[in-house]
């Protein structure tokens, strides 16, 4: 059986059977008398506006690796300091975009403080719109609960709790508007429809989570949502056969660390090489008039370099060549390739969706003096690639 308790008032809770189906649910009048009523062990129900998720890019070959590298990937993105904050690596495999929850210590210490304190064992702690189910025909459920917040659920890990006030600003920046959505409240969904939705249903599954719990048709799977993983408690056991276990357990860690870190180092050495002959090529190419190289990295960033400092008067490709350094790195993009010829800079380059190729496009045409067209576009390896022309003309 499985527990799950509001760690606010009002507590309510809902227990499920071991296949993960609703079995009762209630409203306790504090968190002490569910101890008595259904047992300590419990999965705590937190406010999903305390939990953000942020999709994310960890190039990274290991798991481990990848958890060290969350707090500095996503330091742009952050308005505290990452010392507070705890991380969460929710979804990830090598070279695929990844889904990384992150909570402040301080709440997540007061929640578990909060239910321990009332006599219940914290096994897990989930954010409230982890538990909305998903419709057979609609990807994106999006739910009203009784505090006014509305919650949102996506596919795989992707969720999100928002103010009502801002519902409208995210969904213009949603990128597909075909999407199916399943809401729960009329008046909702009316606003979706106002919005420029085209495919909404309602969904009559209830205002909280208990509700909620039981719309789910093939038992609920949220394992991955635990927001305690990585939490260091500071628990020490005084068995010490545990403690001489845990020493041999972390040795091995570390020895099977040391190997990860030693192929990794080879693997890294090799795609360093390699890229050093494709930067060697594409500088030779851009570049002929430099006949010695020495250091082709080097040589290509100080020639740009020159070439930022150089826009105005200095060329037609030194003027086109500098729009591309202003404006692939803005949206993100990658430059794959550059070729000049016939008074036109041929440029590949990629980025995670069409909708960044669209947007690499409006940064050109907003250069004064360069003119842009978008010769051919496709996708490979989860990513977008289009081929640009730019000239110089009226912008």
């Amino acid at each position: 059986m499985t527990v799950y308790v509001s760690v606010n008032s009002p507590y309510r809770w809902a227990v499920l059977d071991r296949r993960g189906r609703l079995v009762d649910r209630g409203v306790a009048d504090s968190l002490g008398s569910l101890a008595a009523e259904h047992g300590s062990a419990v999965t705590g129900v937190v406010p999903g506006q305390d939990v953000v998720i942020h999709p994310l890019h960890l190039p990274a070959i290991g798991r481990h690796k990848a958890l060290s590298a969350i707090p500095y990937a996503l330091e742009d993105k952050l308005s505290a300091d990452i010392d507070t904050l705890h991380f969460v690596l929710l979804q990830w495999s090598p070279g695929s975009e990844s889904s990384v929850a992150v909570v402040a210590k301080d709440l997540l210490h007061s929640w578990v403080t909060k239910l321990n304190d009332a006599g219940l064992n914290t096994i897990a702690l989930v954010p409230e719109y982890c538990l909305l189910p998903t419709h057979s025909r609609a990807p994106i459920t999006v739910a009203k609960s009784d505090d006014g917040h509305v919650h949102v659920r996506g596919p795989g890990t992707a969720g999100m709790s928002i103010d009502p006030a801002m519902l409208e600003f995210w969904w213009q920046e949603f990128d597909d508007k075909t999407v199916s959505l399943a809401v729960n409240d009329n008046k909702l969904a009316k606003s979706f429809i106002a919005a420029g939705a085209s495919r909404v249903s309602e969904w009559s599954l209830g205002s909280d989570f208990t509700e909620w719990l039981s719309n789910w048709d093939d038992g609920v799977r949220i394992a991955n949502y635990n927001l305690l993983q990585g939490l260091n408690n500071g628990t020490i056991s005084g068995d010490t056969r545990l403690f001489k276990w845990a020493i041999g357990i972390a040795a091995a860690t570390i020895i099977l660390s040391l190997i990860a870190d030693i192929a990794e180092y080879q693997v890294l050495q090799r795609k360093t090489a390699r890229l050093d002959r494709e930067i060697q090529a594409i500088f030779t190419t851009t570049f002929p008039e430099v006949t010695r190289i020495v250091n082709p990295r080097v040589q290509m960033e100080q020639q740009l370099r020159n070439l930022r400092s150089g826009t105005q008067g200095s060329g037609d490709f030194q003027y086109l060549l500098s729009a591309l350094a202003q404006s692939a790195p803005v949206v993100q993009a990658t430059v794959e390739e550059i070729n000049y010829r016939d008074n036109t800079l041929l440029v590949i380059c990629s980025t995670q969706d069409f909708a960044g190729l669209d947007r690499l496009r409006k940064r050109f045409e907003a250069i004064e003096g360069v003119t842009v067209q978008l010769l051919s576009s496709g996708s490979r390896d989860n990513l977008v690639t289009g081929r640009f022309g730019l000239q110089r003309g009226d912008g």
